[in-house]
């Protein structure tokens, strides 16, 4: 899942995506796609966890930490995440929501 890239940064293959999380982008052939930088930290916390499920507490205190949010920063950060991997809530390929429990990365 983690490899080097051609200009030595880590790059993390997140299904059909190649994830350069320094660079805070996703790559799909000629495709580009900019992620704001909560939601580059989002997805590099889902592929350190890859398959195990993460609650919106450990998210907070991974991907805004000594910060106050709420439910309402994940929930957005989890939309726009989706969005740039043209996942879908209801039929996900790449983020899974578990009821009661949080999120977990199902791609391979």
């Amino acid at each position: 899942m983690n490899k080097a890239s051609a200009n030595g940064q880590n790059c993390y293959q997140v299904g059909e995506w190649d994830f350069h999380a320094e660079l805070l982008q996703l790559e799909q052939d000629e495709t580009v796609v900019k992620l704001q930088p909560r939601v580059s930290e989002l997805l590099l916390e889902f592929v350190k966890n890859a398959g195990s499920p993460l609650s919106r507490e450990e998210l907070i205190h991974s991907v805004w930490p000594n910060m106050v949010v709420g439910d309402e920063a994940v929930s957005n950060a989890i939309k726009k995440l989706r969005q740039s991997l043209g996942d879908d809530s209801h039929n996900p390929q790449y983020i899974e929501t578990i009821p009661k429990v949080g999120y977990r990365l199902i791609a391979d």
